[in-house]
């Protein structure tokens, strides 16, 4: 072989290994770094399928969640129902009547405290109950006077536990005479209601009751 095709054919052979060395090194570089993508494709997709199954387990629970909420919010409605809208003297008045009429007493004296705010509930988020907005539960004192038989006495009890309105008693005492049988003392009332809210106040029926006089029951 002459020195000319020798060195052609060195030439081609130096060639040759050069691009398959450029191949290999490129091939190499490239697989390594497709190899990295796909794990950290891998690794991405684990994580979302992971987020999916807790998103599709939420999802699943949503309806048992929002039967929840209503519910809450129907037993917080149902409580609110037994507070009367605001509390005023015409309404005590009319209050202390009814106790007198129904359970057979004498209350001859009666007297009024300020209302106080309880606690506040905010119920802008309600549901259908949006216009609700914020309602202020509201406690002030009603001290009265009594005469009454015992059996009326027990049942003065039972008839401030079923009165539509929340009362509750924060006081009572009671002093017996043996000439009458009758039962006579003191009794404070906590009176509750709300304001605000969806609910208005209602002036009651007083009646024959003739207000701003020094006597308001008539005779």
């Amino acid at each position: 072989m002459s020195e000319a095709k020798r060195k052609l054919a060195l030439g081609i052979r130096i060639a040759l290994f050069v691009v398959l060395f450029i191949t290999v090194f490129v091939y190499r570089i490239i697989y390594f770094e497709m190899v990295e993508k796909r794990d950290a494709i891998h690794e991405e997709n684990a994580g979302l399928m992971a987020r999916v199954e807790e998103l599709e387990g939420k999802v699943a629970k949503q309806g048992e969640y929002e039967k929840k909420i209503a519910e809450a919010e129907a037993e917080l409605l149902q409580v609110l129902g037994k507070y009367g809208a605001g509390n005023t003297p015409e309404k005590s008045i009319m209050f202390v009547r009814e106790m007198e009429e129904e359970l057979d007493m004498e209350i001859p004296n009666v007297s009024f405290s300020t209302p106080s705010v309880v606690t506040s509930v905010d119920l802008s988020g309600m549901g259908t109950e949006q216009a609700w907005g914020r309602v202020d539960i509201l406690s002030e004192q009603l001290s009265l006077s009594y005469t009454c038989g015992y059996e009326q006495w027990k049942e003065m009890f039972e008839f401030m536990l079923n009165y539509p309105e929340r009362r509750t008693v924060r006081s009572v005492n009671a002093s017996y005479n043996s000439e009458t049988g009758l039962l006579s003392g003191s009794l404070v009332v906590d009176l509750y209601a709300v304001a605000g809210g969806k609910k208005e106040y209602v002036a009651p029926e007083t009646g024959d009751i003739s207000l701003g006089v020094d006597c308001i029951f008539p005779e």
